[in-house]
């Protein structure tokens, strides 16, 4: 899980980490451990924080933003096919 993705979702929603640990019902060595990424939360949390926060699953894994970079990187490379084929139109 991407732990800067989970502090600011935290701070966003000003949340202490007292406070986030008692709704989620976790200890205070246990949401730093996740922030750091020295440890992952189960499924069931993982559903738990994507419900509460309105976000997905994969947005916390960190394979929501894999997906747009590739699409951008798909993107980048038709534009710049499109442009070498307008060029050679224009000659």
């Amino acid at each position: 899980m991407n732990g800067n993705k989970l502090q600011k979702l935290r701070k966003n929603n000003n949340l202490t980490q007292k406070q986030f640990c008692k709704i989620f019902k976790i200890s205070q060595p246990t949401l730093s451990l996740w922030e750091n990424e020295e440890r992952e939360p189960d499924t069931k949390m993982l559903k738990q924080l994507a419900n509460c926060f309105n976000v997905s699953i994969d947005y916390l894994l960190d394979n929501e933003e894999s997906i747009k970079e590739n699409e951008l990187v798909k993107l980048e490379r038709k534009l710049k096919k499109d442009f070498v084929y307008k060029q050679v139109l224009d000659l």
